[in-house]
């Protein structure tokens, strides 16, 4: 019996061998594999460390004294360094950008209007239609304050109403109730039975009321909602026809847009109703270095677009929070050139929403012999003056001017719908002359991981922040 035991113990180890020789293959194989995969995800971590190390970097290095010095806008600028033996690559672009919050108007005007005209050319004075859109867009970041009507007054000629209205909201056109139209004094208005003397029936906030408007009245911050209509009419020949938007409550005034050539006019595409100032700003530099104090020269360029003279009584600039005035560089009026000496301008601090700032003004005891300043028509009139600043935040510093003009009465279609002379005569340049203080874009390369990232810099110089991260 131990005999027989024992050979089959001989074979239950053969067994066992066999057994034991298909498992070690495998096992072998496996080990290996996991080893592989062990050191490439070491491999992996230790890239990811090193490109968040460069990021890191790059932060760092944005808050250091003349680092953006070497940054030009929009050119990449490499650099490298080494992180615990790993290679890292990186890339920096200084960017320019507009800002995109809300801004704090000097002003109560919170929505600008734009308008656009199809066909904005036609050849004679034939019955044509003219399909408006009017764009607007929510400047202000005090949104509290909904859009109650606005009225619209297209150029003499224009004698019906066709439609339909539409409204665009989330990149859809909805038609809309028509505006009630006014023949006898020129103006179309949303809603059909608003009234600006009672600021009844305005636009609602409620889908179920009738001038819920698909819900034209509430914008968020620079949000942009569109009016489009069409109307029909014979406007004279060889001139230019423009339109005129206003926005109640605040009584914002768009000023002459849209024009319309019919034939050969002198000057195609400009618009020479009363009034009628362009107010243009221009910073230099337009772009400042953070954390550095900075001069800003400002000009101010004033151009009459009416056919006649027309007399400047108050010029108010308000400069950007943060910015303060230094000097007077120069005045001059141009076309034809002619010597115009402006005085030093009166220099306030004001709190205007909120927000403290300089209030710049020049008055008839600031301009020549203490009278209005006569501006002719196409004539030019330029302030050039100089600001002084630190900004240690990324984006967009905007300037605004107001021109005032002698009042001389306005047309009726204006006084019928509660434009006072005044504001009829006010021109806002509404933000203008932007000075930034770029943001920046960052590319880092460490052995194949790349980290892609927005960066800006936060008050008071202490460091910047990521706005934007992205890893692959």
């Amino acid at each position: 019996m131990r005999k027989r035991q024992g050979g089959q113990a001989f074979i239950l180890v053969l067994i066992l061998l066999a057994i034991g020789a298909m498992l070690l293959v495998p096992s072998l194989s496996f080990a290996s594999t996991s080893l592989k995969n062990s050191q490439i995800a070491v491999n992996k971590t230790r890239a990811l460390y090193a490109a968040n190390a460069g990021q890191e970097w790059v932060l760092w290095s944005l808050t250091q004294p003349g680092f953006t010095n070497d940054l030009p806008e929009g050119v990449p600028v490499p650099f490298d360094i080494d992180v615990c033996g790993t290679h890292v690559d990186i890339t920096i672009v200084m960017l320019a950008l507009e800002g995109q919050g809300g801004l704090t108007l000097a002003t109560d005007d919170v929505i600008k209007p734009t308008k656009t005209v199809e066909p904005d050319w036609v050849p004679d004075k034939a019955l044509y239609n003219y399909t408006y859109t009017i764009s607007l867009e929510q400047l202000s970041g005090d949104n509290s304050q909904g859009l109650d009507a606005i009225y619209d007054l297209p150029p003499g000629g224009i004698n019906d109403y066709i439609g339909p209205s539409e409204v665009f909201i989330d990149g859809e056109w909805h038609e809309v109730p028509d505006p009630y139209w006014n023949s006898a004094s020129g103006y179309l208005v949303w809603p059909a039975d608003y009234d600006w003397e009672t600021e009844t029936g305005a636009f609602s906030s409620d889908p179920g009321s009738p001038n819920y408007f698909y819900g034209i009245r509430d914008f968020d911050v620079r949000e942009v909602k569109k009016l489009r209509f069409t109307v029909r009419g014979r406007l004279n020949n060889n001139e230019v026809h423009c339109n005129w938007v206003v926005l109640k409550p605040w009584n914002t005034v768009s000023g002459p847009q849209a024009p319309i050539n019919v034939g050969t006019p002198d000057d195609p595409g400009l618009c020479d109703d009363h009034s009628v100032l362009e107010v243009t700003k221009e910073s230099s530099p337009s772009i400042i270095l953070p954390g550095v104090v900075q001069e800003v020269t400002y000009t101010i360029s004033i151009t009459n677009m009416y056919t006649q003279t027309r007399n400047i009584e108050t010029i108010i600039d308000y400069l950007p929070p943060g910015f303060v005035y230094v000097e007077l560089i120069s005045s001059e009026m141009e076309n034809p050139s002619e010597p115009i000496v402006i005085l030093e301008p009166e220099v306030t601090p004001q709190t205007i929403n909120d927000i403290e700032r300089q209030e710049v003004l020049w008055t008839q005891e600031k301009f020549p012999g203490g009278n209005d300043i006569s501006i002719a028509s196409n004539q030019i009139l330029k302030l050039t003056f100089t600001a002084q600043t630190t900004q240690d935040v990324s984006g967009s510093y905007y300037n605004e001017v107001i021109i005032i003009l002698r009042e001389t009465g306005i047309p009726s279609g204006f006084s019928a719908i509660g434009v006072s002379p005044g504001e009829y005569g006010s021109n806002y340049s509404w933000n203008t002359g932007a000075v930034m203080v770029p943001y920046y874009d960052s590319e880092v390369d460490a052995d194949g991981t790349t980290i892609d990232s927005n960066l800006s810099i936060i008050d008071g110089g202490a460091g910047a922040i990521f706005t934007s991260w992205q890893v692959y």
